[in-house]
């Protein structure tokens, strides 16, 4: 399982979505009851346009993992790019709140907000992690879900000493 999950990755990575989920589907036959073959099915179902499949490995995944806050990140990215906006609000929402209990990273929340269209907003939280030294903001350098915010000029103010220390 942990083969075919790292092969996923890499080949999601690669902008390379049929082939990460061929992966990743193996993954989850070997393990159905882990939640990284879901989340990463989930993530390279998106990328292929197959939102509705998406968005229920995604929801799997949460699931499977207990509500973990970067699976329910990535579960409002995918609902935020199968259009179903209000629903990725309503999680932002939630992940935002005072009352989540759960710390949640900037990075997260910027890929929600790059998926929403929030341009401004997901580079401020961007800039946020990267400032932080986040754990999450290494993966700014290949991460898709933040493929929306790269033509930006802004986002290489951002994201630029973390891609150059990442370089080093």
């Amino acid at each position: 399982m942990v083969v075919h999950a790292i092969e996923g990755l890499r080949h999601t990575l690669a902008r390379d979505a049929e082939a990460g989920i061929g992966q990743f589907a193996s993954a989850v036959e070997l393990d159905p009851h882990q939640f990284v073959g879901h989340w990463g099915l989930g993530l390279s179902l998106s990328y292929a346009g197959r939102h509705e499949e998406a968005i229920e490995a995604l929801a799997r995944a949460v699931d499977l993992a207990g509500g973990l806050t970067p699976l329910r990140a990535a579960l409002g990215w995918g609902l935020a790019a199968a259009g179903r906006a209000e629903e990725a609000r309503a999680l932002l929402r939630e992940l935002e709140s005072s009352e989540n209990s759960e710390w949640t990273s900037p990075y997260q929340r910027a890929i929600l907000r790059a998926a929403l269209g929030e341009t401004g907003r997901a580079l401020a939280r961007l800039e946020e992690a990267c400032a932080a030294r986040d754990a999450w903001a290494v993966w700014v350098v290949v991460d898709p879900m933040l493929d929306s915010l790269r033509s930006d000029p802004r986002f290489e103010d951002v994201a630029g000493p973390v891609i150059e220390r990442t370089r080093a």
